[in-house]
């Protein structure tokens, strides 16, 4: 892999243990704070409502926002999210809306640009190599995380420690996405053009198609899982 390639496995890595907190133990917390399956499924539609809305947003009007921009982007949004976690104590729930909202749009923000910088880091000859790198980064980093996550949350009885740490690691994040070398060149698109591209590339079509079916699936999924790492993970 390239010095470029390793950096940005290194950002991820650290990104994926922050986002672990932001995200999983989120969960957890809402569940602890009100003993109310209601409002772990709220923050979870209004999660979702923000992943959507932000995919096309960023997707419509991203040509002058460069793709490492948008890390620091989603790194502050998740900052904002601890932060109110954190401040608001048994009043969490008056700000559901705006805590699920951040969350959504950070991983929104996050998602799309991930993908560009992807595109932009590798070539057909070892997109796969890295690919696989990624994955086994972003899914196995985190694992480490939990168990040290647990035994701070069940000795401190409080959440702060870690929510801190993952908005230090957000904060170090988007000092560490400046210094991604990346070449980005301005596109423009439209609603109309992409609903033409759709109607007319058959692949896009099915590729679309099988997305859709894909985040059904995901959001059916989502908040039923939130409920059971709230029930397995009970600190």
């Amino acid at each position: 892999m390239t010095n470029q390639q390793r950096y940005y496995c290194f950002l991820i890595g650290l990104y994926s243990i922050a986002t672990l907190a932001a995200n999983t133990f989120t969960n957890l917390y809402l569940w602890q704070s009100t003993n109310n399956f209601q409002t772990v499924i709220l923050y979870n539609m209004y999660l979702f409502l923000g992943v959507g809305f932000c995919g096309l947003a960023i997707g419509l009007f991203s040509k002058n926002i460069p793709s490492r921009i948008s890390y620091i982007i989603s790194s502050v949004l998740y900052c904002f999210q601890l932060i109110l976690l954190t401040v608001l104590g048994s009043h969490v729930t008056d700000y559901l809306l705006i805590i699920g909202l951040c969350n959504g749009l950070a991983i929104g923000t996050q998602s799309t640009a991930s993908h560009t910088i992807m595109q932009l880091l590798t070539s057909a000859y070892d997109r796969n190599k890295f690919l696989g790198t990624l994955t086994a980064i972003t899914n196995g980093v985190p694992l480490l995380f939990v168990p040290l996550s647990v035994f701070v949350i069940g000795s401190t009885h409080s959440y702060t420690p870690i929510f801190t740490v993952a908005a230090g690691l957000f904060v170090l994040v988007c000092f560490l996405s400046l210094r991604l070398q990346l070449s980005e060149t301005s596109t423009r698109t439209s609603l109309s053009r992409l609903w033409f591209v759709v109607r007319t590339t058959k692949q896009t079509h099915i590729y679309l198609k099988a997305k859709l079916l894909f985040g059904i699936q995901d959001g059916l999924f989502g908040s039923p899982l939130a409920l059971l790492h709230c029930n397995l993970l009970v600190i």
